[in-house]
């Protein structure tokens, strides 16, 4: 095993990577919470004055996306049978066409309700943010059932703590 192979593996086994993953999702939301001060340096074309609305509820789409992807994902058939249909396979395609769709709506408003340099800078940024969220999103997805997991140990302790008390 290879150096990089060994940090990666440190890194990726240890449970401070979730506090991390779970920083970066905090990151995120002050992100959203601020977006509108971005949206502010692009100038507009008519009189679209919900632009930063658009924009910050498509990173919100993206990040829930991504989110559903995770959990669709994770509660499919681990074996389908042979003559079952991949739904998971369908969902996931449909997820990423829902996705493509998202950004195909951010161009469009971008184009139509902004000027042209302007325009063209806010749908390179927006989009670029809403694929960080779109992954994000999975793992928050990831965090999400990690913290499920957690508070399920710690319920099933307790109650084996009250069964098997000894007076």
């Amino acid at each position: 095993m290879n150096e990089e192979q060994q940090i990666a593996d440190l890194l990726f086994s240890e449970w401070y990577h979730y506090v991390f993953l779970l920083i970066w999702i905090i990151i995120l939301f002050v992100g959203i919470k601020y977006y509108p001060l971005l949206e502010q340096r692009f100038k507009l074309k008519k009189s679209f004055s919900s632009g930063s609305a658009y924009g910050k509820n498509l990173l919100i789409s993206s990040f829930f996306l991504g989110l559903l992807l995770v959990v669709v994902f994770t509660f499919k058939p681990a074996n389908p049978s042979e003559t079952a249909i991949n739904y998971g396979l369908y969902f996931k395609y449909a997820f990423y066409a829902i996705f493509i769709f998202l950004l195909l709506f951010n161009t469009i408003v971008s184009v139509q309700h902004y000027e042209q340099q302007s325009g063209l800078i806010r749908m390179v940024i927006l989009s670029l943010l809403m694929i960080i969220y779109f992954y994000s999103g999975m793992l928050g997805g990831m965090i999400l059932f990690v913290i499920m997991a957690i508070i399920i140990l710690i319920i099933a302790f307790i109650k084996l703590r009250k069964i098997l008390r000894l007076k």
